[in-house]
This record gives structure tokens, sequence and C-alpha cells, in this order.
């Protein structure tokens, strides 16, 4: 299993933003999110690191400056970590260094 940033794999892209909106919806397409993506890998605060195995993507998590508005000292701030259902309970993320 390997990290990556997805910025750095852009093949992954159109499936981390549908497996975000099938786990916590948005009223945006998913062409959408994917150009909002793209735009957020401008920000040096922002990355987006995927596990992968081979060709097959495992999860994911995003690290952003921070996520409250009132409490910008909470830094640097993850959100969005998922793992695929079928390898879930295996540890994957504390493994994985």
């Amino acid at each position: 299993m390997e990290i990556f940033n997805l910025k750095d794999k852009s093949e992954f892209m159109e499936e981390v933003v549908t497996l975000e909106r099938e786990e916590w919806g948005s009223s945006k397409s998913v062409a959408e999110k994917v150009e909002k993506l793209k735009e957020d890998f401008h920000n040096e605060y922002f990355e987006k690191l995927i596990l992968v195995e081979g060709e097959e993507l495992i999860g994911f998590i995003s690290i952003f400056e921070y996520d409250m508005e009132e409490r910008k000292d909470l830094k640097p701030w993850y959100a969005t970590m998922y793992v695929k259902e079928e390898y879930r309970g295996r540890r994957i993320f504390k493994d994985t260094q």
C-alpha cells in the first residue's frame, strides 16, 4: 500500500468525489465537485491524501488549515477520512506509515 497526494494521482479524483457524495451527500454534481477539488489544490494548506494498493483506491483523508471560522487556532484540521467498506476494521491507516 502506498499513500499519494490526490493531486498527483488525478485518475482517482472522480472515484474520491463519488465516494464523498455517497457518504456525506452534496447538491453539487460530480463534475462540479471535481472542479472545486482542483481549485482547492491551489491552497497551500489543503491536502487530500489517498491510500492505494496496486490500482485500487482503499481510502482517503483531507487536511485543511482549519475548519471552523470561530476556532482558527485549531490547526491543521483533518476531515473526510474514508475507508472503503471492504477494508474497514483492518486498522489500515494505523498500520500504514
